[in-house]
């Protein structure tokens, strides 16, 4: 049944670089926290689109569905696999989710829209809207993007995933955490089913910033990135300092709440506040009793991202959308105390799928 799952992925095709995040395979709604009454809705083999279960929403459909220990961030874009029944109603696919609400991608057959909602509270306000009249009893890939900055808008596609068909308005919701994800739908005389999401989005690449600090040699220190971030592959994105003094222990710092250029230890701090920290790395470089500038420190954060530590990584590294920043520091024995270290520039990179 895997195997049969893969091959009609691959039939209709989600984004090159898609995460399956929720295949509904597992067959529990019980893993979904709700809001709301209970209704009819259902996993069953009647709702799947590929694979063997997908979910339908037929009745009233009070509820809203929520899970926060699947998460999506921003610089990424969620598709779900949608198809309408005969009857009137709606289906609502969201992201930033929590207690306190979520973002949706709406099919609104009732008004004939597809809408980009904010639902504070779990209730509704349309943010985005275009008119949009919808086949029945076909299948659409249903796509909400929601840039690095907060803009969203909703796009819906065809089956395949290739023939864009509608699009909403850019929205600036102002949301820049990672969440979870979210669904709930109704269709009075009929159903609507959701299968298979997924999550992708084009990665920007890693941008570097800010400024290094010449060490006591005269050498100036540099970051470097090569391969892609990865909230998944567990390998392949390795961050580089270079120029940096043979022999020396130093260590990553790394956040997620943006830039800063801040004096420090006779150099530049490049990394907003609340910093983290790898483990040590030792530059290596030219043996002893040699002093020069051979020295790289280096480290796969695919791998740390995914590892237990220690120190244990910040969870929103293995989360797709993450915008992360990162400088190189380590000792530097040339300068005299409190400024005997060393500071690279500064990288900031986006985790994708």
């Amino acid at each position: 049944m895997k195997l049969l799952s893969i091959l009609l992925l691959c039939a209709f095709a989600l984004p090159a670089s898609a995460q399956v995040i929720e295949s509904f395979e597992h067959g529990n709604l019980g893993l979904y926290a709700t809001v709301g009454g209970l209704d009819s809705t259902t996993i069953s083999a009647a709702s799947a689109h590929d694979g063997a279960l997908g979910v339908g929403f037929d009745g009233g459909g009070s509820t809203w569905f929520y899970r926060t220990d699947i998460q999506v961030g921003p610089g990424s874009s969620v598709r779900s696999f949608v198809r309408l029944g005969n009857g009137s109603g709606r289906v609502y696919v969201g992201v930033a989710a929590d207690a306190t609400g979520c973002w949706s991608a709406v099919m609104a057959t009732n008004t004939s829209e597809l809408i980009l909602q904010q639902n504070s509270g779990y209730n509704y306000a349309d943010r985005a809207a275009v008119t949009f009249s919808f086949t029945r009893n076909v299948w659409y890939q249903l796509e909400l993007d929601w840039a690095a900055n907060g803009d969203m808008l909703v796009n819906l596609y065809d089956e395949l995933g290739t023939t864009l068909q509608a699009s909403t308005p850019v929205f600036p919701s102002g949301e820049l955490s990672p969440k979870g994800i979210a669904m709930r739908g109704f269709e009075s005389g009929g159903r609507t089913d959701v299968d298979t999401r997924s999550v992708g989005g084009v990665v920007p690449p890693p941008v570097v910033y800010c400024t290094a600090k010449v060490n006591s040699l005269g050498c100036t220190p540099a970051i470097a990135s090569i391969g892609t971030a990865s909230a998944t592959s567990g390998a392949g994105f390795v961050l580089s300092g270079s120029n940096v003094r043979n022999n020396k222990n130093g260590l990553l710092f790394y956040g997620i709440t943006g830039r800063l250029a801040l004096p420090f230890q006779g150099g530049t701090l490049c990394v907003a506040q609340q910093i983290k920290r790898t483990g040590a790395i030792n530059s290596l470089g030219t043996p002893a009793p040699a002093n020069d500038c051979s020295g790289i420190y280096s480290i796969d954060m695919n791998t740390f991202a995914l590892s237990a530590g220690p120190p244990a990584p910040l969870p929103a590294l293995s989360v797709v959308g993450t915008l992360v920043n990162c400088q190189f520091w380590g000792r530097d024995p040339g300068f005299p105390p409190p400024n005997n270290t060393t500071l690279t520039d500064a990288l900031e990179y986006t985790v994708g799928p």
